[in-house]
């Protein structure tokens, strides 16, 4: 592989990987407002206690996809430091000299 191809393939996987823990980040905080959102409604109202259950139908998808994203992050990653850096490590060191 030439060199412009595993750097513009180190930066497709970076961008991807940001772009992954921006997903996860936004999840989170709409899980956390979700749960916030149910937990005060059903103290204001004061049903019975299957209310406070509502959260989990979306709750338990929610952090099976975070899970799969993080997984997803990771393989990425471990890709970048086993195959690319490796590479691009003498690149770069040449590059700077």
């Amino acid at each position: 592989m030439n060199n412009g191809c595993l750097i513009e393939e180190y930066k497709s996987l970076r961008s991807e990987i940001n772009q992954n823990s921006q997903i996860v980040s936004n999840i989170f905080l709409a899980n956390i407002t979700f749960v916030a959102t149910f937990i005060g409604r059903g103290m204001k109202i004061e049903t019975e206690g299957l209310y406070f259950l509502t959260p989990i139908v979306i709750l338990i998808p929610s952090m099976f996809f975070i899970s799969s994203k993080l997984g997803s992050t990771a393989r990425i990653g471990s890709f970048m430091r086993i195959i690319l850096e490796p590479q691009l490590e003498m690149l770069w060191l040449l590059s700077v000299l």
